[in-house]
């Protein structure tokens, strides 16, 4: 959420007349122990409450619902050597993906904020107990069997309802959602305004209106009308392709070098299209907030494979230089490519998932997508330039 949503969240939040089941104010941190019991309760309360979300905000009174800011910063807060939301996240069963948000109310006043997931299917535990909410005061939910059949009878949100994106604003929409598409498809009349459309999908499930708007899944089948999964498909249509063709001209003792140097060329238009198809990529991320996210820890592993996957390209390239085949050089070369994408990829989650900064993160996104997209450019013409000498020399 951007600052602004997370002031109108606030605001929102603070009109109630006072805490929930599923809404917990704090004016500061007092242990970490606390925050664990809150998220298990809050979680389990937001699903009996039958809400998406629970939420526990550090700098508010709770007695007078009053913002009076906090000096507890939840991203930076650390139990022993440990950054809180990590310890937090391992001590909780199921390990929900709750997030923290750091915002500044205005110049004086600091807030953070724990969005929760309600619990699904099971009750939330805190290290192996279940909590939960009662008027103000957290207790175990096991002294409250109907709460806990509840919560264990709750059915699941039907696969189309589930959200696939949320904090998103009314203007965002039309960038996930393909407008014409759907009212061309559906054979009906195209409303005059922007709200008439929001009226329109909200009305037929493919949105949802909480704290900000939502794309649900069956919203999110309208995605694949759009420009952005048409670039992203035809990207890795391409570079699954052209891995394919080379698979199968891999040079065997005795093989015509000829033959290879064509596949290189073949292999360099080849990255020339696929470079079409990533511009368009890079485009769609650094101008219209697409983009790659990863839930809780999955980015670091995310992470870790690019580093590898660079690396070993790298290493790759150059080792294979030596037995002087032009296929062998050409699938080292696309390797890198791959490796190079997953690293712009990994960038734009990071930033996704950390940065508040959106001037920098557009700035950054552009400069390393288009960085991206020279390099692949630059060995696109070093192939076919390299093959048209080599097969004119054998002329």
């Amino acid at each position: 959420m951007t600052n602004q949503q997370l002031v109108e969240f606030l605001d929102e939040l603070v009109k109630k007349p006072h805490e929930s089941e599923w809404v917990e104010f704090k004016l500061n941190f007092h242990s970490c122990d606390e925050i664990g019991q809150s998220i298990s309760a809050l979680s389990n309360g937001a699903c009996i409450c039958n809400q998406p979300y629970g939420s526990l905000i550090f700098g508010i009174e709770d007695s007078t619902n009053i913002i009076k800011g906090t000096t507890f910063k939840g991203k930076s807060h650390k139990k022993g050597n440990e950054e809180i939301e990590h310890w937090l996240a391992t001590r909780l069963n199921p390990r929900i993906d709750f997030r923290i948000y750091e915002f500044d109310y205005d110049a004086k006043r600091h807030i953070t904020l724990f969005l929760i997931p309600a619990a699904k299917m099971q009750p939330v535990e805190f290290f192996h107990q279940a909590y939960i909410r009662v008027g103000s005061i957290t207790r175990k939910l096991n002294e409250f069997p109907e709460k806990q059949s509840k919560i264990w009878k709750k059915e699941s949100i039907p696969f189309e309802k589930e959200i696939a994106k949320d904090n998103l604003s009314a203007s965002d929409i039309p960038k996930y959602l393909s407008m014409e598409a759907y009212f061309d498809l559906m054979k009906l009349p195209y409303p005059s305004t922007q709200q008439g459309i929001i009226d329109k999908f909200q009305e037929e499930g493919l949105i949802v209106k909480n704290r900000s708007y939502a794309i649900t899944k069956l919203g999110a089948g309208i995605h694949y009308a759009s420009f952005w999964y048409g670039a992203d498909g035809i990207y890795y249509v391409l570079l699954s392709s052209v891995r394919f063709i080379l698979l199968r001209n891999v040079r065997k003792e005795g093989s015509d070098l000829k033959k290879e140097y064509l596949q290189y060329r073949f292999c360099g238009y080849f990255l020339f299209a696929l470079n079409a198809a990533l511009i368009g990529v890079v485009y769609q991320i650094a101008h219209q907030g697409m983009g790659y996210e990863y839930p809780g820890l999955m980015i670091y592993a995310v992470a870790t494979f690019a580093f590898i996957c660079i690396t070993v390209s790298i290493v790759n390239v150059v080792r294979y230089r030596k037995f002087n085949s032009p296929v062998l050089s050409a699938a080292k070369a696309i390797n890198l490519v791959k490796a190079l994408v997953a690293m712009f990829a990994l960038q734009s989650a990071m930033f996704a998932s950390f940065s508040d900064g959106e001037e920098f993160e557009g700035l950054m996104n552009n400069l390393v997508g288009g960085g991206v997209c020279c390099i692949i450019f630059a060995m696109a013409v070093f192939m076919v330039v390299r093959a048209n000498r080599n097969l004119e020399k054998m002329r």
